[in-house]
């Protein structure tokens, strides 16, 4: 993955469920890990859920995150 090419200059929040059937852990891994390599600020964390019911779980650190970007805040880097 050559991230230079797009130049991702912006946040990123990566969240995946541990029980997720459907993206392959290691995928999830290999794009947080180029990202990171890539000095993108990329925050990440895991919820306990499958693929769909992550979403219900993430949505308010997602509004949250969100919300803290459109107040200029700099947001957290978890690489």
């Amino acid at each position: 993955m050559n991230l230079g090419t797009y130049g991702i200059t912006f946040p990123v929040l990566q969240d995946r469920g541990a029980l997720d059937e459907v993206i392959p852990t290691a995928t999830e891994d290999a794009v947080r890990t180029a990202y990171c390599a890539a000095g993108v600020r990329t925050g990440w964390k895991i919820y306990a859920g499958d693929h769909l019911l992550t979403d219900n779980q993430a949505v308010g650190d997602v509004v949250s995150w969100l919300g803290d970007r459109f107040a200029g805040r700099q947001a957290r880097s978890d690489c």
